[in-house]
């Protein structure tokens, strides 16, 4: 594969790679200690650290459409000049304060404008304290994305390095397969480790949580706290949506392990019992556009009754193509199938 393909095949994670790495660093970086010097020329965009002799609440606020208050304004004091901050709807004590700098524009430099005497003495910046866990949430997932990039990295170089699959002819299967029913449970055990393992139950595992474990916690917050979408911080948030995924895991964890364990079941009485007989190819199409993965529909008689499965294989085999003679093993009652490819490779399918 030429660098252009392999660069148009993995670009999400090249990009992921680069970008999320950076964005750890970028977020995890301590606060820049700044001054009155500092602050006549305000370094945009930064987060920062000011520290001030008195806080003096202002009467601006934001609200959202509930008529709920999301932030408030105060001054900062630094001597005789100030600096305008954006709080939560409950201004922290301080006196020193983190959070981002930002161009004093919008609503707070209006306000400014129509205060008397007090665009004379505000820095052209407010500093936004408003949402000071998001930082943290932000380098969290950097971090988690870093390291699912470095998984797949360290994946994709274990399966460069493997050895090629020896080509074997035509109407042949490969070994071990190609032994007598009942199979051993050594076979059986690593067919299923290879075409139903358990990490590539994860990413179902993640959707799952978010989508019915943390529904719970969903929920509780919208009963008991009419406002929390609007008021409560960031970590409040996360602590409730984990609240709630260990309040359901007892519950709801059981359907999760029910559909893993029935699929890992189906696939061990295919391997240990299922019947090899011959099939062929009715159609293959490339499931994207980076052509990184080939949606191969095969046609097979299982003891005499006709079925149907279409099944995932990498990239964009030679074998691909319609009237391409393989070879499936397969029960006729059961769900899954595995298809033996001619050259040897063999991948899970699933009845139509």
């Amino acid at each position: 594969m030429g660098f252009l393909a392999w660069t148009r095949r993995d670009w999400f994670l090249i990009v992921v790679s680069v970008v999320a790495p950076v964005a750890a660093v970028f977020f995890l970086l301590p606060a820049r200690l700044v001054g009155p010097a500092e602050l006549e020329d305000p370094p945009l965009g930064r987060f920062v650290e000011v520290t001030v002799d008195r806080v003096q609440p202002l009467p601006w606020t934001f609200h959202n459409d509930h008529r709920t208050i999301t932030a408030r304004f105060a001054l900062g004091w630094i001597g005789e000049r100030a600096v305008l901050m954006q709080t939560d709807p409950e201004i922290p004590p301080g006196p020193t304060f983190q959070g981002e700098l930002h161009r004093l524009s919008g609503e707070p430099r209006r306000w400014v404008a129509q205060a008397p005497g007090l665009e004379a003495v505000v820095y052209d910046a407010v500093l936004d304290i408003s949402k000071p866990q998001q930082r943290t949430l932000v380098a969290v997932m950097a971090i988690v994305f870093s390291l699912g990039a470095l998984g797949v990295w360290l994946w994709r170089l274990r399966q460069w390095s493997a050895p090629a699959h020896a080509a074997v002819a035509p109407g042949l299967i490969a070994p071990p397969l190609d032994v007598l029913p009942p199979r051993t449970d050594e076979i059986v055990a690593a067919a299923v480790r290879k075409h139903a393992p358990l990490y590539y139950f994860a990413v179902y595992f993640v959707l799952y949580a978010m989508l019915v474990m943390a529904l719970p916690g969903v929920i509780i917050a919208a009963k008991l706290e009419p406002h929390f979408w609007d008021t409560s911080s960031t970590s409040r948030q996360i602590e409730m949506f984990a609240l709630g995924m260990v309040l359901a895991s007892p519950v709801s964890i059981w359907p999760f392990l029910w559909w893993v364990r029935r699929r890992r079941v189906e696939l061990e009485r295919v391997v240990r019992d299922g019947v090899v007989t011959g099939g062929v190819v009715t159609s293959a199409t490339a499931w994207n556009r980076a052509n990184s993965y080939t949606i191969v529909e095969i046609s097979a008689a299982i003891d005499g009754v006709s079925r149907r499965y279409r099944g995932l294989v990498r990239r964009v085999p030679g074998w691909a193509r319609p009237e391409t003679p393989v070879r499936v093993l397969a029960n006729r009652d059961d769900r899954y199938a595995i298809v033996i490819a001619p050259t040897g490779d063999d991948f899970a399918a699933r009845r139509r």
